[in-house]
């Protein structure tokens, strides 16, 4: 996939969660003032951190999608492992808000009024919500993008919250009043769950952490398939944005010609992209010139 394509499907995503959003913050805002629930006030406030969180989010996709510069000679990228902890932030404090409203529900809990009716517009936001975590998890398939993954993280936590807020309701309606307050207390803890995956992925990111071990194993095996290659050390990378970003070193026989070893690189490049054929990659190679009698070739 080209970065042109990348971008333009990472763009639709974070434009088709803040449309979604914006509907549903409209239509659980009227349910609420109709019912009084608070597990559906718990589910309007997390929409409008939703409409918050994906407006950061197009933000940082249009500015991760800006090609490299002179002061940013490597891209853009992190602006979406930013967005990450942006958003991870907007899901805990919503979260430990709701806690405390809850709290002081279950001490004095009330009656619903017009349930019906919010039962309707929880069904409601389960069908778009559901059609909008589908879309996003394909983009997150073609793209990879920490981005819309982490966006698509806590729309799956409204999806999961919406169907608990629908039994609430119903039990509420059966004269079980305590379980409002205790089904947004347990929202909560889904969403605090839900935010610390993202900030800890998007730190790990920023921090320039390594691909997972199995990944990097694939990697040096790749090379070492090569002919020629007799040996990879030095093996470093890390993931920027979208972008995987690979540093090696190649042990070659240091009698062969300098365009033979350059042509051994090459190969050991295009067998690196058809292992990340569906991402962006970018591949640094060292050569090291290893004189077959020497004994202190790089061990894999």
């Amino acid at each position: 996939m080209t970065q042109v394509a990348r971008n333009r499907l990472i763009s639709q995503a974070a434009t088709a969660s803040v449309v979604v959003a914006a509907v549903l913050i409209l239509a659980k805002l009227a349910a609420w003032w109709v019912s009084g629930s608070v597990s559906l006030l718990a589910s309007l406030m997390d929409s409008m951190l939703d409409i918050g969180a994906s407006l950061v989010n197009l933000l940082a996709v249009k500015v991760a999608s800006e090609p490299a510069d002179e002061n940013h000679p490597f891209g853009h990228g992190k602006a979406e492992q930013l967005a990450g902890l942006v958003q991870s932030a907007f899901i805990a404090g919503a979260a430990l808000f709701l806690v405390f409203h809850a709290i002081g529900t279950l001490k004095a809990p009330v009656a619903l009024d017009n349930s019906d009716i919010a039962l309707w517009v929880m069904g409601f936001s389960m069908t778009c919500t559901l059609g909008l975590v589908l879309f996003q998890g394909w983009v997150v398939r073609k793209t990879r993008s920490v981005a819309i993954a982490a966006d698509a993280l806590h729309y799956r936590a409204d999806l999961y919250s919406n169907m608990a807020i629908i039994v609430a309701i119903f039990l509420a309606q059966q004269g079980w009043l305590l379980a409002d307050g205790l089904f947004a207390i347990g929202i909560a803890g889904y969403m605090l769950f839900g935010a610390r995956e993202i900030g800890w992925e998007s730190l790990q990111q920023l921090m320039d952490h390594s691909l997972p071990k199995g990944d990097v194993k694939r990697i040096e095996l790749r090379c070492l398939e090569v002919p020629g290659v007799l040996g990879v050390h030095d093996l470093k990378t890390r993931q920027s944005g979208g972008v995987i970003q690979i540093q090696l070193h190649l042990d070659l026989d240091g009698n062969q010609p300098l365009v033979q070893a350059h042509d051994i690189g090459k190969q050991v490049k295009q067998q690196l992209e058809a292992l990340y054929q569906d991402q962006q990659l970018e591949v640094l190679i060292h050569h090291d010139p290893i004189h077959p009698d020497w004994e202190d070739i790089h061990q894999p």
